[in-house]
This record gives structure tokens, C-alpha cells and sequence, in this order.
């Protein structure tokens, strides 16, 4: 079986990721302010569920830029 390219990527802890998402044709992904907000929250509580540190957030209309690191070894894919 094919392993996906996600899962073949090694994450270190304490080493910063940046992580980039954008969509297709560049069309939007937030809409109006609790858009933002709901992603935001979101995101958020998953960084708490698996031990994930944020260090910067931009969130623009049609992609998204993180800064992060894990906390604990095996955290990440």
C-alpha cells in the first residue's frame, strides 16, 4: 500500500513548522467575521487536544499561515 505523502513527513519536537493552506483558484474561505472566529476556535481546541503550540496565526480571506510546534515526540501525522 501507497503511503500518503503527509504520513511519510517526520515532525521533531520543539522544531517550528510552518504550515501553509490555500485553496483551489484561490476562492475564499472565510466569508465574514464568524468565519474567522469559528476557525479560530476550532483550531485552537485542537492545538490543546494534541499538544500542539501555536506561535502565529494569519488568517486571510482565501489562505492561512501557522507557525507551529509540537510538544511531546509523536504529536503530528
Amino acid at each position: 500500500m501507497k503511503t500518503s505523502k503527509l504520513q511519510q513527513r517526520r515532525f521533531s519536537r520543539g522544531v517550528l513548522n510552518h504550515v501553509y493552506q490555500r485553496t483551489v483558484n484561490r476562492s475564499l474561505i472565510f466569508y465574514c467575521v464568524s468565519d474567522y472566529l469559528v476557525y479560530y476556535t476550532l483550531m485552537c481546541v485542537l492545538a490543546n487536544k494534541y499538544h500542539i503550540r501555536i506561535l502565529m496565526v494569519s488568517l486571510m480571506p482565501d489562505h492561512i499561515h501557522l507557525s507551529i510546534t509540537q510538544n511531546r515526540p509523536k504529536d503530528f501525522g
